[in-house]
């Protein structure tokens, strides 16, 4: 399963990729912010997504390039606002996970 994780914080990000790549059944794939999770899901397929904090932008991205529009998405984040959690529903998120979260 090939993965897209992204986040823009290091100390978060890193135990994460540690998680990731443990894993022999996930071909994971890193993003280090926003921008460049949009240039990465313009220019390959995921099964899933899991876009960095500033993820409305990539979700739209990658709603945009999806060769599958059942793609799962799934958003990790420290906003708790009902609001928060709506936008990135009604942007095609399927999850969110608060963090902080284990990998």
């Amino acid at each position: 399963m090939r993965v897209l994780f992204g986040d823009d914080e290091e100390d978060i990000r890193e135990p994460d990729e540690i998680a990731l790549l443990s894993n022999d059944d996930i071909e994971p794939v890193f993003g280090a912010s926003g921008r460049d999770a949009m240039t990465i899901v313009a220019s390959q397929s995921f099964d899933v997504i899991m876009p960095p904090p500033d993820g409305p932008e990539v979700l739209r991205a990658a709603r945009r390039n999806a060769k599958r529009n059942d793609m799962p998405i799934i958003t990790c984040t420290a906003r708790t606002a009902p609001e928060a959690e709506a936008e990135v529903r009604a942007l095609g998120a399927g999850q969110s996970l608060q963090m902080p979260f284990r990998p």
